[in-house]
């Protein structure tokens, strides 16, 4: 029969007075006028699409393309739609559209029936009607079918098919031959009803789809099960569950359901109340709690809530019997009682979260201390305290647990700071939780704050939802990017976020097209920590079809990406099933990198080092933990009999010890086991071959070579393990993917001085920072980087690395100092591009012994090198810290390299007050050069060392000792006046050579010299490239002072030297003439 309006149904109770037959015969006619076979029926089930209430299960995740492809429950149907029941619904349309695989299903499982006879089917159906009903094509249907008592096998119960061919109406099949042949589907809502024959325990209803094209729809509403109760005799009670059939726990309060039943088993409704109570049937210990209820006239079943037990036993059994004896009494199966939960255990409590913002969802177990077992049993209201911490605790702080487990998603502080926290239910409180650290959140991130570092589309028909794309924030607050908006660029496609959203420090901001995040994880096969926040895009924005690139602009349209506009043209997926990475590198994003989308990372950090230059060592480490082997699969390695691409020959991947001495060859170790993990903040040492499989091909024998990770950053407190024997070295490494400030860095009783192997500098050299001077530039240690540092010579020594270290914004700012310091700094170029570099720093700090802020020249990692340094004791200095006031000094210079011919020594930084000279002296060719900026002294060296081969390198000690007295080369000091005062009669105590004056000049100079005693005076000018221009004077002189003029009328603009010499020594200064 089918309805064209909802038809309510309402039971009515007679009464058995005589008085009132005539009112009942009445009643008994109209119902069976108005509800023919109807009479008696009483609603089972209603699946009204209303609320968040589901009974139904679904073989494919519900969707909503955001276009016209859907299936899912709404109240904003895509097609118009009249008598709706309500206003939800469920609509299908071109359901394959959303990537599905046809048909897919819609189950209700496992119905009760128990008791019901006459079921029957009702529903509500519409569709889109486009005007002329012709939607549906001959593939296209609906089919509701039914299984009782789970056999297997499902009857066809109501169809809907189209009426043929292609382009039809929808319409009921009668016969279930797969057309439509009945009742038109139209744009308002119809009920439709069928029987369904049989009864028995359970009923299950599946409704298939298949709609596949265009606007092929359906819209269903208000399913109902309507049957029957059946009208037999009861003649017995039965306890049919206990505790929902699960064993109950000692003194907590169960359920236990009594039911009225015929001769044959069957549930009968009684015609009267029936007053139940419960006595212990079987077993040791107490029933208690309420013990009685009543099945009430013209049902056949109560359900006793409240019951108890005070002992944990077995074999327990209990007996429902009626007040009046007339119903025989029940008695259940037997079961045990278990022991009550008697603590309680925090788990997945976050160990991160922010100011004022719900923590990352945790839950509290009711356990059994005997076994850890989680009781199931226990519901009471459980309470999260603040244990420790300077602010407060708020946000929902209580919860009913739910089967032993309490659920907790809305918990703040709101200081930052670290907090414990503990949960209590009044009786039992759990231990207290591990730290929770709550930083501040930064409301207004700007450039260098957050970058784009992912994007992907779904590979595969349909799998569009689950495009994605990924945004990185790697400070150490988390990031609130209300009121920003994630733009598609040259396009109106924009999301803009309009309520909160924390991206986690060092963590992600994950945008899905329109797919939940469950689905979302299943899909890419990933599970999001605490560190990824993930929002459905919900179709606002992405559209990875071609070549795309975004933005995340502030509210005043500012992009606050740092990577520049080229890195990101065309870069995009241009095609489906790509990926596009960008390679995190610290300070800006560099480019993109493509490949399939089975190789996207949503939620994970992308960082790669470039290995550019030629074979050699390089020191490195990785900003995530992995392993050896998988770091370095992009290149060779071997003498490992593990990991290795070859587990013969010598090992080419070394670790540094932590417990030797500098002075043994034994501080390298060759790893032979590459699966472990590379620790967090530790460095170690490989060597880099040209070639990267051993076959010579071209193409694996090209630098730069790529090294990447992918993973979760490595987050705050890194503390490696260092060597803590006082002057001992360690080697550690920058564990994040952004450049750090070796300044900032938390270290303790080491000499503060930081030390990177520079493989690309000349032909190999160390970069050093001591704080204040040094090569490595203000002390940025740059990612994947591992470097060496000392321990002082006395106290325990540490080190930590924080997300703080980082550079602020991904860029250096600067450091804040009184004034820059005095500083020298000489470099030594020779032949094949070897070079080295040394530098002088001058204070009152300074000493001619081991002081503050100095560093060793250490050994080489290259095959071909030129030692340079400054000897103080027997060690080898790369930068010396000298006293800026005293008497006149002097330290021996040790130049050494492994090649002969000419090098060229150049002061390339110069910072010294005036009244401080600084000499460089060549005792093989009494050569002696007061150096200033921009001075090159040419220098024949002959070679004193060879060439070692990889190996044999790391055979010595880290520094380096120089005992030799007799040196080619040294530097002098002397505090001097600023000008050269020698009063007639008076002669001068010193050979000194004054700068000219004026300098610059043009066209003529003064220079000025003073004699100590009488010699043979040469005063000659060089040009820069080392030729003689003039000389100035070539003859005996007395001592005293002298000024001598330069006329450079005919000499072009340009840097010049002029050379005293005199009784062979010379002193030489640089003057500048322009015209």
């Amino acid at each position: 029969m089918v309805f064209s309006t909802p038809i309510k149904f309402q039971r009515i109770k007679l009464k058995r007075e005589s008085c009132y037959m005539k009112r009942i015969l009445l009643i008994i006619g109209v119902c069976i006028l108005f509800f023919d076979t109807s009479y008696g029926q009483t609603q089972i089930i209603i699946e009204d699409f209303e609320d968040g209430t589901v009974i139904y299960t679904t073989s494919i995740t519900e969707f909503d393309d955001g276009g016209s492809d859907v299936f899912q429950r709404t109240t904003s149907p895509t097609e118009t739609l009249s008598n709706i029941q309500g206003l939800g619904i469920f609509e299908a349309q071109d359901i394959d559209g959303g990537g599905a695989s046809l048909p897919v299903t819609m189950l209700f499982d496992d119905i009760d029936i128990s008791g019901y006879t006459n079921l029957e089917l009702r529903v509500f159906l519409a569709e889109g009607d486009d005007g002329s009903n012709q939607d549906w094509d001959a593939s296209d249907f609906v089919h509701f079918d039914y299984d009782i008592n789970n056999t297997g096998t499902f009857s066809n119960l109501l169809h809907i098919e189209s009426s043929g061919g292609t382009n039809t109406e929808p319409a009921l099949d009668t016969n279930f031959d797969g057309t439509g042949d009945g009742t038109s589907i139209t744009n308002s809502f119809t009920q439709f009803t069928n029987t369904i024959s049989g009864t028995g325990s359970s009923l299950d209803i599946k409704i298939t789809f298949s709609l596949n094209s265009g606007d092929e729809d359906i819209a269903i509403d208000n399913i109902e099960i309507y049957g029957t109760p059946s009208g037999g005799t009861p003649t017995k009670l039965a306890v049919t569950s206990v505790n929902g059939d699960s064993s109950p726990s000692t003194e907590t309060a169960f359920d236990v359901v009594v039911q009225t039943q015929d001769a044959s088993n069957t549930p009968t409704n009684v015609s009267s109340d029936v007053n139940v109570t419960l006595t212990k049937a079987a077993g040791t210990g107490t029933l208690g709690g309420t013990l009685t209820g009543t099945i009430s006239s013209g049902s056949n079943s109560v359900t006793i809530s409240g019951v108890t037990f005070d002992t944990n036993a077995s074999g327990i059994s209990i007996t429902a019997s009626d007040d009046a004896s007339s119903l025989t009494s029940g008695t259940s199966s037997t079961f045990n009682i278990l022991t009550a939960a008697d603590q309680l255990v925090l788990v997945s409590v976050p160990t991160t979260g922010y100011t004022n913002t719900a923590l990352s969802e945790f839950t509290v177990e009711a356990r059994r201390s005997s076994d850890s077992s989680v009781d199931a049993n226990y519901t009471k209201s459980i309470t999260i305290n603040k244990a420790t911490g300077s602010g407060n605790i708020g946000g929902t702080t209580s919860s009913s647990a739910s089967s032993g487990v309490a659920t907790f998603s809305n918990v703040t502080f709101d200081a930052s700071g670290g907090y414990t926290i503990e949960a209590t239910d009044g009786s039992v409180t759990s231990s207290a939780s591990s730290t929770i650290t709550i930083s501040t959140i930064n409301t207004s991130p700007s450039i260098g704050d957050l970058f784009i570092t992912e994007y992907a589309d779904g590979a595969g028909s349909g799998n569009y939802i689950y495009e994605f794309l990924e945004i990185y924030n790697p400070t150490d607050e988390g990031v609130d990017v209300n009121g920003y908006t994630l733009r598609q660029r040259n396009s109106s496609q924009s999301l803009t976020f309009n309520s909160s959203t924390v991206i986690p420090s060092n963590g992600f901001l994950v945008v899905g097209r329109n797919s939940d995040e469950s689905a979302f994880e299943t899909f890419w096969s990933v599970t999001f920590s605490d560190k990824v926040t993930y929002v459905n895009g919900n179709n606002s924005f992405i559209s990875l079809n071609g070549d795309e690139d975004y933005l995340i602009e502030n509210g005043s349209s500012t992009n606050i990406d740092p990577a520049t506009d080229d890195e990101y043209t065309a870069q995009a997926v241009s095609s489906s099933g790509r990926v596009a990475r960008i390679n995190f590198s610290g300070n800006t994003t560099s480019d993109y990198i493509t490949g399939a989308s089975s190789e996207a990372t949503p939620g994970s950090l992308d960082a790669a080092v470039e290995l550019t230059g030629n074979a050699g060592y390089r020191l490195l480490t990785t900003p995530v933990v992995t392993s050896y082997s998988s770091f370095l699969d992009p290149i060779w390695t071997q003498g490992a009999t593990t990991g290795a691409d070859e587990t013969n020959g010598n090992p080419n991947v070394f670790t540094w010890s932590t417990s030797s001495s500098d002075t043994l060859a034994t501080n390298w170790s060759g790893l032979t086991d590459l699966s472990g993990n590379i620790t967090a903040g530790s460095g170690f040492l490989a060597y880099v071959y040209a070639d990267d499989d051993y076959t010579g091909s071209s193409g694996s024998t090209t630098f730069p070579k790529t090294l990447s990770v992918s993973g979760t950053e490595n987050g705050d407190g890194i503390t490696p393990t260092i060597n803590t024997t006082n002057d001992e070295w360690s080697l550690v490494g920058n564990p994040y993917a952004s450049t750090i400030d070796w300044d900032n860095v938390n270290d303790a009783n080491t000499t503060g001085t930081a030390y990177v192997w520079n493989p690309n500098d000349g032909s190999g050299a160390w970069d050093v920072w001591t704080g204040s001077t040094g090569d490595l530039t203000d002390g940025l240690i740059a990612p994947f980087q591992a470097f060496f540092i000392q321990n002082a010579s006395s106290g325990t020594p540490s080190i930590t690395f924080n997300n703080d270290d980082k550079t602020t914004g991904g860029s250096f700012l600067g450091k804040l100092a009184e004034s820059e310091p005095s500083i020298i700094r000489m470099e030594i170029d020779g032949p094949n591009g070897i070079s080295n570099s040394s530098w002088m720093e001058f204070s009152d700090e300074g000493s001619l012994e081991s002081t503050i802020r100095e560093a060793f020249e250490l050994q080489t990692l290259a095959f071909s090198s030129v030692q340079f340094g400054f000897q103080k004791g027997d060690d080898l200095m790369d930068i010396v810290h000298l006293p800026e006031q005293r008497d006149e000094y002097s330290l021996p210079v040790v130049i050494n390299s492994t090649e002969s011919g000419e090098f060229l020594l150049s002061v390339t930084d110069f910072n010294l007050p005036s009244n401080l000279e600084v000499t460089f002296h060549d005792h093989r060719s009494g050569i002696s050069t007061i150096l200033e900026e921009g001075i090159a002294i040419r220098i024949d060296l002959e070679s004193q060392a060879k060439a070692k081969k990889p190996r044999k390198l790391l055979a010595t000690g880290l520094t380096m000792k120089s005992k030799s007295s007799d040196h080619q080369f040294s530097i002098s000091v002397n505090t001097v006046a600023t000008t050269v005062n020698v009063e007639e009669g008076e002669e001068p105590n010193a050979f000194v050579l004054s700068q000219n004056y004026p300098n610059p000049f043009n066209p003529s100079t003064t220079i000025t010299y003073s004699l100590e005693q009488a010699g043979l005076v040469s005063l000659n000018i060089y040009n820069a490239l080392g030729q003689r221009v003039t000389q100035l004077v070539n003859k005996s002189q007395s001592p005293g002072r002298y000024n001598i003029q330069w006329d450079a009328s005919v000499a072009p603009t340009g840097i010049y030297y002029y050379r005293l010499e005199v009784g062979g020594v010379s002193l030489t200064r640089k003057m500048t003439l322009i015209k």
